[in-house]
């Protein structure tokens, strides 16, 4: 595990990982894309194979066969910008909700049907999961909204705060910092402050 957390630390780690998400690559097509010599990009592959984050496959093509990149199966979730991740059990990619990795399989399909029906949500709204409850992020709410979405979302229930509710030291606030959940992420406050979120510190 601290061999595969210090590899997610790397950004060119996380730069191949964002490439190989949207599809299997070639070492050549990976460092066309990446702008990265193939013997450099090579040594990160080796790297990430050991740690079980990618596998090779070879493909037979009318040229003969060739070796293809791919992502092993599991959810992988960092935020490139601000260094954000985790690692959940291994799984396929919900690439629609790729964060329910984190929900038990008996809930996972309740709680993504409620996703369902109340995102998209304002360009910068969150969505944590806590107990049974969704904490509903964002700048502002406006009651239209918040009528709407809680109609959708029931019997879930939901509660709107702002980001800056998220600094309060009551009670209820803070069993939220420590046992909630991110479902759904449009602005990285989301993850702040939150227990089981690990800031990674990016190596260039």
């Amino acid at each position: 595990m601290t061999e595969l957390i210090e590899l997610l630390a790397s950004s060119r780690v996380r730069q191949i990982i964002n490439s190989l998400i949207r599809g299997q690559k070639t070492l050549t097509e990976l460092a066309k894309e990446l702008s990265i010599s193939k013997p450099a990009l090579l040594k990160y592959i080796r790297e990430m194979e050991s740690a079980s984050i990618v596998m090779s496959c070879r493909i037979k093509t009318d040229e003969g066969r060739e070796i293809r990149y791919r992502l092993m199966p599991f959810s992988l979730i960092v935020s490139a910008r601000e260094g954000f991740g985790f690692i959940a059990e291994p799984k396929e990619i919900d690439f629609e909700f790729p964060l329910l990795c984190q929900i038990p399989d008996e809930k996972r399909n309740g709680v993504k049907q409620a996703l369902s029906r109340i995102v998209p949500l304002s360009a910068k709204s969150s969505i944590l999961f806590a107990g049974d409850e969704f904490i509903l992020l964002s700048d502002e709410w406006k009651e239209e909204t918040t009528t709407r979405v809680s109609g959708a979302a029931a019997p879930t229930k939901c509660i709107f705060w702002c980001y800056c509710d998220m600094e309060a030291n009551d009670s209820f606030t803070s069993r939220i910092r420590s046992g909630a959940i991110v479902l759904y992420a449009k602005d990285w406050r989301a993850f702040n402050n939150l227990g089981k979120y690990k800031k990674l510190e990016v190596k260039e």
